[in-house]
């Protein structure tokens, strides 16, 4: 009887153990995290003279089976000329590794290379999540995510914070205005990743850059309320010219 009673505890114990594993695990990832991996995509172009590029997007709007994916303008631009040529959306996951064709849709230029770009894609169904878009700009010391595929390596969740809000301001004859500074790990391949608050799960900012050619913890991103103006521009235009 004894031996009976000790083996129960002991079960409800390893039982015990790997329950609050199970819930530490979760607890690390947020929902919002969760649904920011899923929206993510690599975005791969290859131009006429066989150069492939790839960022980051980020679904952040659908109708139906057509999903609005965001991403950096430079990504898109070459020499200042739109990059014309095959635009693949790949999810790459385990989960999902399906591909779709991207069509572009519109890019803000008025900040050249560093300004924002939106892809319209049609998806086989509509699982994918969407991130909202953020209704204010980011604050200094806010704890934020990020989702990429640095140096073209698998997709990964980085966190980080914001090391300088957004403010009108020069730096040795540089100007920064509408620009964000974040600790926060990117690398060639990361441009155009959505930045999210870690509070509130949605879109401040979308990376532009880093300060190292191989990969650096201080990215430098775009205010979202810049896209967010040029987004509800570009939707009333298209209404009216629709009517």
């Amino acid at each position: 009887m004894p031996k009976v009673t000790f083996a129960v505890v002991v079960l409800i114990f390893v039982a015990f153990l790997t329950v609050s594993e199970s819930c530490r695990a979760e607890d690390n990832v947020t929902s919002f995290e969760k649904n920011l991996f899923d929206a993510t995509v690599m975005l791969s172009s290859l131009d006429k003279d066989g150069n492939v590029r790839m960022c980051t997007a980020t679904a952040f709007e659908r109708e139906g089976k057509k999903y609005y994916f965001l991403t950096a303008a430079h990504c898109v631009l070459k020499e200042g000329m739109l990059v014309e040529g095959v635009r693949l959306i790949f999810f790459g996951d385990a989960k999902k590794n399906d591909t779709a064709f991207a069509k572009f849709l519109t890019m803000d230029a008025k900040y050249g290379g560093d300004g924002f770009a939106v892809f319209e894609v049609e998806l086989q169904d509509d699982s994918t999540p969407t991130m909202p878009i953020a209704a204010r700009d980011a604050l200094l010391g806010e704890e934020v995510s990020s989702v990429s595929f640095p140096n073209a390596r698998p997709k990964q969740l980085f966190r980080g914070y914001v090391s300088r809000e957004n403010q009108d301001f020069e730096f040795f004859g540089k100007n920064f205005k509408d620009k964000v500074f974040f600790q926060l790990y990117g690398a060639p391949g990361s441009s155009g990743a959505a930045i999210i608050s870690r509070k509130d799960g949605t879109i401040l900012a979308i990376v532009q850059g880093g300060d190292g050619a191989e990969g650096s913890t201080a990215v430098t991103g775009m205010a979202i309320s810049n896209f967010k103006k040029f987004w509800t521009e570009f939707k009333n235009k298209s209404k009216q010219s629709a009517k």
